[in-house]
């Protein structure tokens, strides 16, 4: 089943809202009021706190896009935000969900990556 799943992503023939457990990653009951957190998906790296010296760190800010309400950020990830939380999606790292509201994320990501 596992090669299946890696053969359709390869492929782009995978329905990520539809797949496995492991392609979904709620966060919800993870991440209580008041964590600190950071989340990576792929080169996309988000926090609910700023880095200090995030240039030093070999950071950079992320520059979403905004389209329509969805952020995109290197046409690769969309961002979904809602009243209490904010989707990450990818068409390969699957679906992240954030219990947190896009006003307080920092996005950030790793300089000179590429996805």
């Amino acid at each position: 089943m596992s090669m299946q799943i890696q053969i359709q992503k390869s492929l782009s023939q995978v329905n990520f809202l539809m797949s496995s457990v492991y392609e979904k990653h709620d966060l919800t009951n993870q991440i209580k009021l008041g964590d600190r957190f950071l989340v990576r998906q792929g080169d996309l790296i988000v926090t609910n706190y700023e880095v200090n010296s995030y240039r030093k760190r070999g950071l950079r800010k992320a520059l979403l896009e905004d389209r329509n309400g969805i952020l995109n950020f290197a046409n690769s990830h969309f961002i979904v935000p809602f009243y209490d939380k904010t989707l990450l999606i990818h068409n390969e790292h699957g679906l992240i969900v954030i219990p947190e509201r896009f006003e307080r994320l920092n996005f950030y990501t790793i300089n000179y990556a590429v996805d």
